[in-house]
Formats: C-alpha cells, sequence, structure tokens
C-alpha cells in the first residue's frame, strides 16, 4: 500500500468504520486520550500515550504500512503549542 493510498478517502472512511464499530466503546472506555494507529486492511492497531510512543510501536508492527492515526476520544493526535500539557503562551 503506497503513502498515497493512505490519503484516499476510502482508506480514511474504512478505518473510522472499523474503529466506531468495533473498538470505540471499549477503547473510548480503556485508554481515553491515547493515541490510536489503525491499519484499516488487518483492523490491528497500536496504542501510546504519545506519538513518539505509537511512532516505536507502528514501526515494530506495521513497518513502513500506512496507518490511519488519531486519538482516542477526539481531539487531534498532535497538540500544537502546548508543553507537558500547559499552554506555551499564556
Amino acid at each position: 500500500m503506497s503513502v498515497s493510498q493512505a490519503q484516499n478517502p476510502d482508506f480514511i472512511v474504512e478505518a473510522k468504520s472499523i474503529y466506531d464499530n468495533e473498538l470505540k466503546e471499549r477503547l473510548e472506555h480503556e485508554h481515553f486520550g491515547e493515541i490510536i494507529a489503525l491499519d484499516p486492511v488487518t483492523h490491528d492497531y497500536v496504542l501510546g500515550k504519545t506519538l513518539k510512543d505509537v511512532d516505536a510501536a507502528c514501526r515494530k508492527r506495521f513497518d513502513s504500512k500506512p496507518v490511519y492515526i488519531f486519538r482516542i476520544g477526539g481531539g487531534g493526535a498532535v497538540r500544537v503549542g502546548e508543553s507537558r500539557g500547559q499552554p506555551c503562551l499564556r
């Protein structure tokens, strides 16, 4: 699968469908706020508290396969303008 396939709307729709129908209820209860990287082809996924954690786990599990990455419970996988949970600007 190429990187362009990861940008394909069908890839994203399939990943969201798998999450909503198979994983959402359990993961939002047990891992709210963590980051997930989901392979919509195999339905396999990795979790981490930080993007760095997920990146390391992805490289081991998926090598260079495209995955859909997002924050469990909503929000972006990357939080810009924060340092250790605190806004950089006050």
